[in-house]
C-alpha cells in the first residue's frame, strides 16, 4: 500500500481518538485552569510576601506553559498500563493495513494534539491573572509554536516510553516517585539553568541529561525572551535528540512488550 493511503489510515484513526476526546475536553479544561490560576496566584501575589520577587509569576507562567503535557502524559500512561495489562484494546490496531511503527505514530500525534489544546489555556489565563506584570513584548511566537509542538511530542513519546516499563497498575504509583517528580522537579521548573549553574555548577551539568531542562529553558526564552536561558536552538537540539531516541526506544520496548513482531 502507498504512503499515501497509510497517512489517511492514521488520519482517520486521529480523528476517532479526538471525537472521543470531546467528550470528556471541557472537564480536562477545567482541570487546568484550576491548575493554572492555583500556582499563578501563588508565586504571584501569596509568595512575594515571603520575599519572592513579584516578577517571578511571569516566571512561572511561561514555565507553566512548558508542564501541561508531562502532567497529561500521567494520566495516559495509566490508560496505557491498564489497557496492555488487561484487553489490550491496542492489538485491534495492528490488524489495521498499516505498518506496526504507525501504530505508535497515530498515538503520538493524538497525544501531542490533545496537550497542545488544553495548554492553550496558560497565555491568556496568565495574562489576565497578571496583566502587566507578564509582558509579551519580547515573545517570539514561532519559536513558541515551534517549541509546543517538539515539547509535546517528546511528552507523548515519554509516556509510551514509561508504559514499556510498568507492568502493573499496582506499581504506577512509583511512576510518579521516582520517574516525574525528580525529572520535573529538578528541570529548571521554579528556577533556571543559570541560576542553578552559580549554586552548583555540578548539578547544573548534571540537569543537562534532563530533557524537562530543555524544555523550560526552551519555552521561557521564546515567551520572556532570550536573556538568562539556554540557547533556544541548543534546546531545540537537544529536544529533538531526545525524541529520536526516545521514540526509537519506545518502540522498540513496546513492541516486545506486546511480543509484536
Amino acid at each position: 500500500m502507498s504512503t499515501l493511503v497509510y497517512l489517511n489510515v492514521i488520519k482517520e484513526l486521529v480523528k476517532t481518538d479526538l471525537t472521543i476526546f470531546k467528550q470528556f475536553a471541557v472537564r480536562k479544561w477545567i482541570d487546568m485552569f484550576i491548575y493554572i490560576v492555583t500556582v499563578t496566584v501563588i508565586f504571584a501575589y501569596i509568595m512575594p510576601s515571603f520575599g519572592l520577587a513579584k516578577s517571578h509569576g511571569a516566571f512561572m507562567v511561561a514555565t507553566l506553559c512548558s508542564t501541561v503535557g508531562l502532567f497529561q502524559s500521567f494520566g495516559y500512561m495509566a490508560e496505557m498500563i491498564s489497557d496492555l495489562e488487561g484487553k489490550r484494546v491496542i492489538n485491534y490496531h495492528f490488524t489495521l493495513p498499516i505498518p506496526s511503527w504507525m501504530v505508535f505514530l497515530r498515538l503520538v500525534i493524538y497525544q501531542s494534539i490533545t496537550f497542545i489544546l488544553l495548554g492553550v489555556l496558560v497565555l491568556p489565563i496568565g495574562k489576565l491573572l497578571l496583566w502587566n506584570t507578564l509582558s509579551l513584548s519580547n515573545a517570539h511566537w514561532v519559536k513558541f509554536l515551534l517549541i509546543t509542538v517538539l515539547m509535546n511530542i517528546f511528552y507523548s513519546i515519554f509516556g509510551l516510553w514509561v508504559s514499556s516499563y510498568i507492568h502493573s497498575l499496582a506499581n504506577f504509583d512509583s511512576v510518579w516517585m521516582r520517574i516525574v517528580y525528580p525529572l520535573w522537579f529538578l528541570g529548571c521548573f521554579q528556577f533556571s539553568w543559570q541560576a542553578l549553574r552559580e549554586v552548583s555548577p555540578v548539578l547544573s551539568y548534571l540537569d543537562l541529561l534532563n530533557p524537562i531542562t530543555y524544555i523550560s529553558e526552551g519555552t521561557r526564552a521564546a515567551i520572556l525572551g532570550q536573556q538568562g536561558s539556554i540557547n533556544f536552538w541548543y534546546c531545540v537540539l537537544a529536544l529533538l535528540a531526545f525524541i529520536v531516541l526516545g521514540g526509537w526506544h519506545a518502540l522498540v520496548r513496546l513492541k516486545k512488550r506486546l511480543d509484536f513482531v
